[in-house]
């Protein structure tokens, strides 16, 4: 027994190990060259990622973040802060203040107004006034000096405010406002209850001119690089629908419009300073636009994996819209700390997405080996700035907004990365397109050698196989002929009447014969005209008047030499026939059309004799008159009209030609 469980045990064992075996080369699936290149490629794929943030980090960031230059400010004191009931001078009035030092900040006890009060100092009032450049953060603010206002944008009550408080300029505070000594800034801050947080810093102050120069290039990012980054979003929208519309790759080219899209709308929305919702469901939509982009990108990097594409499309919108819904929970109900936490929450999400992303495309590059290095390397970029950027706002720290700052950049190089990655496939498409035109060529010149032989082979079989039926016919039907007229002559029994019928059917028996030997043509209205030139004088000869009727035209169907002469012979023993057996003195051909096929020709050899036999239908004319129909899907039938015989042959359609070897 031990022995025998110890056998079992081995057998299990080594079918074990055999299948473990079996398994291994599947579980590494590649060759030790495949290997070599895959990490020749991974070092490839690292250094270019490298080198992308290399030239963002160190070139692209730098010049986009673009710092003030050199610049003297006139320095603020005696900074002040008060709660007001209403944003009005009346209010402003009234106000409590109390000290505070500046920068100010104040985050998530009420929203409404609020007033801050400073002071500056001149010797001696300029001449050309003074710039100032406020950092404010509300949605919308009042600039005073000394009671005079310097800017004032849209509404600041609560209940309709507009959201000009982005707004970044440097104002010109005219020398009529200016006074020697001591001089006063006055703002008036506006909140709604969506964000409660207020916050200011002491504003730049000087010359005009100089304060203009020296943030030129700051206000160009913070202002028209916007405006520049909306109108390139727009247009990629646009041309991504058109790429939509044309496209047979619709996921990839849906998702990237889709994310184009969705940055486009996330920079429009800090340029909307009057939408006709509230404060909470403006900043809803925000945080809407600044999810679905990384979802967008998720799916856009997602498009390769056929086998779980549709699954994880779904659960990225699911878990997308179940983002939106505990967000609107938060900032309806106040939970925890409101906006704040709906910021946490979205920033959070959207790093997780994107990092999703990067893993999908990794696969993509190296599993799956689809697209571009560069392209990919590029997409990675992309993906790590919204990561950096919601660490940075998770952690308030001050390396955040690259993917607005960088967005025409982004979308411009996202395009082209797109672009580039297909360029190869558009490449090999037109080339794969030019040799097949070539081969087309090659072959339809070969298609064609081949046809013309293959016409050549045709009538050669056609009249092979005729002059094999002529042998038969010469054997079968001369040859008894003749033997039964020479032996009659040998018995003495030959009168001269029959003799004379029997060399008349020869002779007429040889001229078909004589005729089958040569070419009747490729059509079958010449096959046709040849028949009456041919027939005409010899039925006449005979003693026969001939007719001929052509009710068709001359527009007949396409039959082939093979079928056409099969025509022709039918009819050439139709007439014979008539001629020998008929008894009457007229032979008719009429071409027309059939009752049922107008398009159809029908063809009928017509006598006035006495009319078929009850037997007709047999015998080895008729017989071979049936075969012909049939060797190209005719019919054919004998008539009794009364005044004689009718053979009716209905050819068919040339799609329908059936033609027996």
């Amino acid at each position: 027994i031990w022995r025998l469980r110890g056998g079992v045990a081995g057998m299990k064992w080594g079918r074990m190990k055999w299948n473990l075996e079996s398994i291994r080369p599947r579980a590494s699936g590649r060759t030790g060259e495949q290997r070599a290149a895959a990490r020749v490629r991974l070092v490839y794929f690292i250094g270019v990622c490298f080198l992308l943030q290399g030239l963002y980090w160190g070139l692209l960031r730098p010049i986009l973040t673009a710092p003030r230059g050199d610049f003297e400010s006139i320095a603020v004191a005696d900074a002040s802060v008060a709660v007001l009931s209403a944003p009005d001078d009346a209010a402003l009035a009234a106000a409590d203040f109390h000290a505070q030092e500046l920068p100010f900040d104040e985050c998530c006890d009420a929203a409404g107004y609020r007033a801050v009060r400073m002071h500056f100092r001149l010797m001696q009032v300029p001449s050309e006034g003074l710039g100032i450049y406020p950092f404010v953060g509300a949605d919308n603010y009042r600039l005073s000096v000394n009671g005079s206002i310097i800017y004032s944008e849209g509404r600041l009550t609560t209940d309709g405010i507009t959201y000009d408080g982005n707004v970044r300029r440097v104002f010109r505070v005219p020398q009529g406002v200016l006074k020697a000594r001591d001089n006063t800034i006055e703002f008036v801050l506006s909140r709604d209850p969506a964000i409660p947080q207020f916050s200011l810093a002491p504003p730049l102050l000087g010359n005009y001119a100089k304060l203009q120069s020296a943030l030129a290039g700051r206000l160009f990012w913070l202002n028209d690089w916007f405006t520049v980054s909306i109108t390139i979003g727009v247009a990629i929208s646009l041309f991504s629908l058109i790429v939509l519309w044309r496209s047979r790759q619709r996921a990839e080219v849906l998702w990237a419009f889709l994310l184009i899209a969705g940055w486009t709308a996330k920079l429009a929305y800090y340029q909307w300073t009057d939408p006709p919702v509230s404060g909470e469901t403006r900043l809803l939509l925000l945080y809407a636009f600044v999810n679905f982009i990384p979802v967008a990108w998720f799916n856009f990097a997602n498009v390769g994996n056929l086998a779980w594409r549709r699954p994880l499309m779904v659960a990225s919108l699911l878990s997308y819209a179940t983002t939106l819904g505990v967000n609107a929970a938060i900032l309806h109900w106040d939970l925890w700390d409101g906006a704040d936490t709906i910021d946490r929450v979205s920033m959070l999400y959207s790093a997780v997405l994107a990092i999703m992303a990067i893993g999908a495309f990794s696969v993509s590059l190296f599993r799956r080996r689809e697209g571009h290095v560069w392209q990919h390397a590029f997409f990675l970029l992309c993906l790590s700035l919204i990561v950096v950027d919601s660490i940075a706002e998770i952690m308030l720290a001050d390396f955040g907004h690259n993917v607005n700052t960088s967005m025409p950049f982004l979308i411009v190089g996202f395009v082209a990365a797109f672009l580039a990655g297909n360029v190869r496939l558009f490449q090999s498409s037109a080339q794969l397109n030019t040799l097949l035109s070539q081969q087309l060529s090659e072959r339809t010149a070969e298609l064609e050698q081949a046809h013309r032989r293959e016409q050549g082979l045709v009538r050669i079989r056609a009249h092979h196989e005729e002059r094999r039926r002529i042998l038969r016919d010469m054997h079968d039907g001369l040859g008894s002929q003749l033997m039964s007229m020479l032996l009659a002559a040998r018995r003495g029994e030959a009168k001269p009447e029959a003799v004379a019928d029997g060399l008349q059917s020869v002779v007429d028996e040889m001229r078909l014969m004589v005729d089958s030997m040569d070419s009747v043509g490729e059509s079958l209205l010449a096959a046709l005209t040849l028949f009456r030139d041919r027939v005409a004088p010899r039925v006449e000869a005979a003693g026969f008047q001939f007719d001929w009727k052509n009710g068709f035209g001359d527009e007949f169907p396409d039959y082939g030499p093979r079928p056409t002469l099969q025509i022709f012979r039918i009819l050439q023993e139709a007439v014979v026939n008539a001629m020998k057996h008929s008894g009457g003195k007229v032979i008719s051909v009429v071409v027309g059309s059939q009752p049922a096929h107008p398009r159809l020709p029908r063809i009928s050899v017509i006598d006035n004799g006495t009319g078929i036999a009850d037997g007709a239908g047999r015998g080895r004319g008729l017989s071979n008159m049936r075969s012909r129909a049939k060797s190209f899907g005719a019919t054919i039938d004998w008539v009794a009209t009364g005044r004689g015989t009718e053979v009716v042959l209905d050819l068919p359609a040339p799609p329908e030609l059936e033609i027996s070897p």
